[in-house]
């Protein structure tokens, strides 16, 4: 399992990370702070979990990912999602 730290990471390496993830790696994402477009462009079987709260555009364009969410979305969650999961555990 992978922990990402966005107090010590940009949203673009977050992306950059999980894209590069091979199918069946696990991540965790911490101090999320609403920030926007996380997870985005994810093509494989990666397992997600987001530790806070997200704003615009979490998760979008996945395609096979499993996704949960342990906060509130914003707008577009989930936008043009072709395949897999995407879980909210507080408000969307």
């Amino acid at each position: 399992m992978t922990a990402i730290n966005l107090n010590e990471s940009s949203v673009r390496e977050l992306n950059e990370k999980l894209q590069s993830g091979s199918s069946g790696d696990k991540f965790v994402v911490n101090n999320t702070v609403g920030k926007h477009a996380l997870s985005v462009g994810l093509t494989k079987k990666v397992n997600v979990e987001i530790n806070g709260h997200v704003g615009y555009y979490c998760a979008g364009m996945n395609q096979e990912a499993s996704i949960k969410i342990n906060g509130n979305a914003g707008p577009g969650l989930a936008e043009n999602m072709m395949s897999g999961e995407v879980r909210v555990t507080g408000n969307a």
